[in-house]
């Protein structure tokens, strides 16, 4: 446990998700004002993010575009906001 908590601090690993994590989501928030009838909602903490999408369809095609461009991604299938 020690030598990973040296990792983590020597490495700048929370700042470096911190950083990481804002970007994405600035990114998503504007992907939610540019396709605001597709996706809605992005919020996020660090890397860990989410947003609410359209549609069961619209979200089934962003699962597989994003499972195949090698993304780890998890998610909950919800009330769709249209």
């Amino acid at each position: 446990l020690e030598a990973i908590s040296n990792v983590i601090k020597r490495d700048n690993l929370i700042e470096l998700n911190k950083e990481t994590g804002n970007y994405l989501l600035e990114k998503l928030r504007e992907m939610c004002k540019l396709y605001p009838k597709l996706i809605a909602n992005a919020r996020g903490l660090g890397t860990f993010a989410a947003f609410d999408v359209c549609n069961t369809e619209t979200r089934d095609k962003l699962i597989g575009n994003m499972k195949n461009l090698g993304l780890l991604i998890i998610f909950f299938l919800n009330k769709s906001f249209i």
